[in-house]
């Protein structure tokens, strides 16, 4: 395996993470406990800039 089909792997791997995660923000909001939105929009931010997305819709 290429050092880049290991960061692509990793890549999918982060954006199905940010799914999930996302997923669970929700169930969490619906108990009252949900994260910050800024922080959490924070997060979504950086992520994206990082795999280089800033401008691709969300996932699921």
């Amino acid at each position: 395996m290429s050092n880049l089909q290991i960061i692509e792997s990793l890549c999918s791997l982060a954006e199905e993470q940010s799914a999930i995660i996302r997923a669970m923000n929700l169930r969490l909001g619906e108990l009252g406990a949900a994260f910050g939105e800024d922080e959490l929009a924070a997060a979504d931010e950086q992520f994206r800039r990082l795999i280089g997305r800033e401008n691709q819709s969300e996932r699921g």
